[in-house]
């Protein structure tokens, strides 16, 4: 059995534990116990990953790992922060990830950037009860610093803007404008997003289930304040929401 820990929030266990399914897809005799932090990655968002895999891909709380746990957080170390290709999100954790192989001693299950896509069962069992839209608006802060440039109102501006137009959107948080995901989980979300024509937003947990194998040939636009999150030919980044709003703008949506 290999043990690995992971103490920080949704995003960082979703990377990682599509690293641990895909690991564990290539070689049936891997058995994975992976450990979270429940107090800034709840079970339900993360648990979906694994139950197709059963025994052989557990989570638990991270006050139960192992001694011989690896911590397999990205700036362990400060690798992240040190390594140049930092801010390419792609180029950066494909590196990453080869480390992460070497130090659990499995061969590693990620070669390209659409290996970084999400791809599990459940999201696809989600899409059939997933709402229809036009598009998705991932209207959440980034809570690692990623978007210091968030402002709520931009988003409602953005709303306004797609409806005016005759868009159908919903949101990930409440605007008051649009539907939007109440008590829903993040592979909802996703499912969801398979519906949409459109995904844009901040570059933070509710977006990374948006990142599937099921969206990769539509338009995508992450905000982000310089990470580059570029997993899909048509995704592209903006530097705010108004520079999201131009871009939709220029690709004639608004």
């Amino acid at each position: 059995m290999i043990h690995t820990h992971n103490a920080f929030r949704l995003g960082d266990n979703l990377v990682q534990l599509n690293f641990l399914r895909r690991a564990c897809l290539a070689d049936s005799s891997l058995e994975i116990a992976h450990y979270h932090n429940p107090q800034l990655c709840k079970l339900e968002e993360i648990e979906p990953l694994c139950l197709d895999l059963g025994k052989r891909l557990v989570i638990r709380p991270i006050d139960q790992a192992s001694p011989e746990s690896v911590d397999s957080w990205r700036n362990i170390g400060g690798w992240w922060e040190r390594h140049p290709l930092r801010l390419n999100f792609a180029a950066f954790h494909l590196q990453w990830f080869e480390e992460l192989a070497k130090r659990l001693g499995i061969p590693n299950p990620i070669h390209s950037a659409s290996d970084l896509l999400l791809d599990y069962p459940a999201l696809d069992s989600e899409i059939p009860q997933a709402p229809e839209c036009d598009v998705l608006v991932v209207n959440s802060p980034g809570l690692s610093g990623q978007f210091l440039n968030f402002n709520p109102d931009d988003y409602r501006d953005l709303i306004a803007r797609l409806i005016l137009k005759g868009h159908r959107v919903i949101s990930t948080a409440p605007t008051g404008l649009c539907p939007t995901f109440e008590n829903k989980t993040t592979t909802f979300i996703g499912a969801t997003s398979t519906k949409a024509k459109i995904i844009v937003g901040t570059s933070t947990g509710p977006s990374w289930t948006c990142l599937n194998v099921h969206n990769q040939a539509k338009p995508i636009i992450l905000c982000a304040d310089h990470e580059e999150v570029v997993l899909t030919p048509n995704t592209r980044m903006a530097k705010s929401v108004h520079h999201a709003i131009h871009i939709l703008q220029r690709d004639g949506v608004l």
